[in-house]
């Protein structure tokens, strides 16, 4: 009793420090975010000087396409023009070459992609370098969608949107607008205290598991397997319908896996998250029935088929649901 207890003290403790982690409000979070995105578009412009500096030293050598790609790191093109005529390039950015050869701008746009650009002129020509800050494709489908490139390191759950609007905006270093921020279908993405208030939540729900075990394993010492292992699954059925009524819950609402997109058979059953949730639980109620019952004396015909028949309607439902829900998809 008092180790069930103890137990339950903690998860409603943990319980009590995620409450004191509130989340913070969105707009804080996105001009957080821009002036990151800022510093690293800054840092980026400033390598790009550094290369075309490199490059230019080395202009009275022949310029090779192997040593331009030694120079450059990953998403950075360059373009070297000798009199006009395109004497090497190196990347994979995809821009009209006749476009680069009056530019002075500090960034240009490619349909709905956002790229750096950075000139320096030769003796009898200029290279020009370009770095890809935002990849808009021209359309998208489940593989292929808008991204920040990786040298940004934008938060999950961040987008640009080039047009004009509200909202923090990250600059070129003309102090010209590249593009302005805002979270994807008013998603909010996740920082430290949003995934500490997701783990504390998390040890909450399995030391609540862990209270309810630890209260009705008393039953099997005295010699009700049977009972036991009866209230602990109608005990985790409750609680699992108690936890869908408050949904959803934060921060689990913001997760991905947690989304109707991905799968949503029905009310009980609003997310793949949810069923992962559900089939683990039968797992636990399996395991406990499996460990009361293994040493105890041979129990009632009726309440050994009782028992079966409800996990094996449990295994049923979850399966049933899933498959059924992949068919739609598929289909």
């Amino acid at each position: 009793m008092r180790r069930s207890l103890f137990v339950l003290l903690l998860a409603a403790a943990c319980v009590g420090l995620s409450f004191l982690l509130p989340q913070r409000d969105a707009n804080t979070r996105l001009e957080e975010a821009a002036a990151v995105l800022q510093q690293h578009v800054d840092a980026r412009a400033a390598l790009m000087d550094d290369i075309a500096a490199r490059i230019a030293s080395r202009s009275s050598t022949p310029d090779r396409q192997e040593r331009l790609s030694a120079l450059l790191p990953e998403g950075l093109g360059v373009w070297v023009f000798r009199s006009d005529t395109l004497l090497a390039w190196s990347g994979t950015l995809a821009i009209d070459e006749d476009s680069l050869r009056t530019l002075n701008a500090a960034h240009l746009r490619v349909g709905s992609s956002v790229m750096l650009h950075a000139r320096l002129p030769l003796p009898d020509g200029m290279v020009h370098l370009a770095a890809e800050a935002w990849n808009g494709p021209p359309f998208t489908n489940s593989y292929l969608r808008p991204a920040f490139a990786t040298w940004l390191h934008a938060p999950s759950g961040l987008v640009a949107e080039p047009g004009p609007g509200l909202g923090p905006v990250v600059r070129d270093r003309e102090g010209n607008v590249l593009f302005r921020l805002a979270w994807a279908d008013d998603a909010n993405g996740f920082d430290d205290r949003d995934t500490a208030r997701l783990v504390l939540r998390v040890l909450a729900i399995v030391l609540l598991v862990a209270a309810c075990w630890l209260f009705l394993w008393r039953l099997v010492d005295r010699g009700r397997p049977g009972a036991a292992s009866f209230l602990f699954m109608a005990l985790i059925a409750v609680l699992r319908a108690a936890s869908l009524q408050l949904y959803p819950i934060s921060p689990f609402d913001r997760l991905e896996l947690f989304g109707p997109e991905l799968y949503a058979a029905s009310a009980w059953l609003p997310s793949l998250g949810d069923l992962l949730i559900d089939a683990v639980l039968a797992l636990v109620v399996a395991r406990f029935m499996h460990l009361a019952l293994r040493h105890a004396r041979k129990p009632p015909m009726a309440l050994s088929l009782g028992l079966v028949g409800a996990v094996l309607l449990s295994g049923w439902w979850i399966t049933a649901a899933w498959t059924s829900t992949s068919s739609i998809c598929r289909t």
